[in-house]
């Protein structure tokens, strides 16, 4: 049988250097769109089969309609929902992540 935890470790680690690759694409001179979201996607799939959660800043970085990397600028909006509490990014698809945050006490 397999071993559960070295199973997980082995999936974390693949979804952690597929994100990285997708990130370096990115920034490369010549970005290859199509190719950033095959990567994100298999790292979704990859996550979802074997039931390890995404990293925490990494769900942040990718549209969960399109598969996108977020990149402020080229690919989405984002915009200040002070009132309510939370950022939002709009991606070049329409899909809107809304990510909610707490204002910090001044030390």
């Amino acid at each position: 049988m397999h071993d559960e935890k070295l199973v997980k470790e082995i999936a974390s680690e693949r979804i952690s250097r597929l994100l990285a690759l997708a990130k370096e694409l990115s920034l490369s001179p010549k970005p290859d769109p199509g190719l950033e979201r095959k990567y994100v996607r298999l790292a979704r799939k990859i996550s979802a089969h074997y039931k390890v959660s995404m990293p925490a800043e990494s769900r942040k970085e990718f549209c969960k309609a399109c598969n996108s990397l977020l990149i402020p600028g080229r690919n989405c909006t984002v915009r200040l929902a002070s009132s309510h509490g939370y950022v939002v990014y709009r991606c070049a698809c329409g899909h809107e992540n809304k990510f909610f945050y707490t204002h910090k006490a001044a030390r």
